[in-house]
């Protein structure tokens, strides 16, 4: 008969509510061992040694499981942090407001009703200067220059970190271009 789930050595006997039991089975989750046990009738002396053997084998058990950790690999104790991406000054918030200001529609584009976006690619360095700026997707009609114009004019941003070292990182900036409505 299953009766509960605890910490101890298989095959050892233990007392629960003054009742003898001994432990039918062992398993581990997440290095933690825990076992069932069921009801059993054991001598004195037979309880007597399966007591000490509990004891002894918890304790046992409880400093084995600290060398274990020891016999593992040097493994890091937390995963590696990802790196943090560069970011403009004031946050993507600020990034939205300068493009609105800085961008202009293009008067090629106007003449053709073009609207779209036009995506450019960019590196920031570990001082946070952009580099090797270029049209990933373009549009044409005068929306890729203008595109490459706002982006080269953008302020120092705050540079990528891996932990808290900075890093360069590429970084990737959509810009709508879409006809102004007037009422």
């Amino acid at each position: 008969m299953l009766v509960r789930k605890l910490s101890c050595p298989k095959d050892a006997s233990i007392i629960y509510n003054g009742r003898y039991f001994k432990v039918l089975h062992a398993f581990s989750d997440y290095g933690n061992s825990f076992h069932y046990f069921y009801n059993a009738m054991f001598t004195k002396t037979q309880l007597l040694f399966s007591a000490l053997l509990a004891m002894v084998c918890c304790s046992v058990a409880c400093l084995g499981q600290d060398s274990l950790k020891n016999l593992r690999p040097n493994l890091p104790h937390h995963l590696p942090s990802l790196p943090v991406v560069p970011q403009f000054p004031g946050g993507k918030d600020s990034l939205n407001a300068f493009l609105k200001k800085n961008v202009h529609y293009p008067a090629a584009a106007r003449k053709h009703n073009i609207s779209g976006t036009v995506e450019v690619d960019f590196s920031v360095d570990e001082q946070g200067n952009l580099s090797k700026i270029h049209i990933y997707k373009p549009i044409g009609y005068g929306c890729d220059k203008e595109a490459l114009r706002v982006v080269k004019k953008m302020p120092k941003w705050k540079p990528g970190m891996d932990g808290r070292k900075p890093m360069a990182l590429d970084y990737h900036v959509d810009i709508i271009f879409a006809p102004s409505e007037k009422k």
